[in-house]
């Protein structure tokens, strides 16, 4: 993954790449410390609820505990949930994301200074921060994702521009990686499932350390 470093406003544009193809533009995202990997909230929890059927392998079952976070989600919130017009457990995973739920989903942003702004808005994380840059190579059919087979694939990591069934994805111009619904212990980091895949070369890391945080921080709210 290429990494690159910058101290102001002005260096982070400048290393923005203007590209005119109309069907791949670069997406971003904002992490406040640039160590954090890029794992979706979901596989932060310590989740300790194992499928031992088979009594030689232990499991996670990830996708019990997901079912039942979004089943307990939407009844919870079934009255005011209405309006969003749900149609499918993607769309009810978008809408959680964005109550707090923790998901498979990662968000991302076509706007660079969306993400530079996350990046540097906590000044109390004394660490340096970053920006994602990532160019898809693909993008998942939203309704596609959708159905039953690929939403909960165990493999594969799926790009996908989402309905703007809320104001924040619309406003944001907001775009999603989801994760597969792994049957496995290890954990891979979305960094890891991009090199792996024929997109290797997709994905650079923008460094902003931590004593220019303040000056950017100050820039990008003016």
């Amino acid at each position: 993954m290429i990494q690159t470093k910058i101290t102001s406003v002005n260096q982070f544009l400048e290393c923005i790449p203007n590209r005119t193809s109309i069907l791949f533009q670069p997406v971003y995202r904002g992490q406040g410390d640039k160590d954090w990997k890029l794992i979706p909230s979901f596989y932060r929890q310590k989740l300790e609820v194992y499928d031992n059927s088979n009594y030689n392998i232990i499991i996670p079952n990830y996708d019990l505990v997901e079912e039942t976070m979004l089943d307990m989600f939407y009844q919870k919130g079934i009255s005011l949930l209405k309006r969003y017009k749900i149609k499918n457990r993607l769309d009810l995973m978008v809408i959680a994301q964005h109550h707090g739920l923790p998901t498979r989903l990662l968000d991302w942003t076509e706007s660079p200074l969306y993400a530079l702004f996350f990046a540097v808005e906590d000044l109390n994380n004394k660490s340096d921060a970053c920006v994602f840059e990532y160019l898809p190579s693909t993008f998942g059919s939203y309704d596609g994702v959708a159905k039953e087979k690929c939403f909960k694939n165990d493999c594969h990591y799926s790009f996908i521009s989402p309905r703007h069934i809320n104001e924040r994805v619309k406003a944001q111009g907001g775009y999603f990686t989801l994760h597969p619904l792994l049957k496995k212990l290890e954990i891979k980091p979305l960094d890891v499932l991009i090199s792996e895949s024929t997109n290797s070369y997709g994905l650079r890391k923008i460094i902003i350390p931590y004593k220019f945080k303040e000056s950017i921080k100050k820039i990008c709210i003016n």
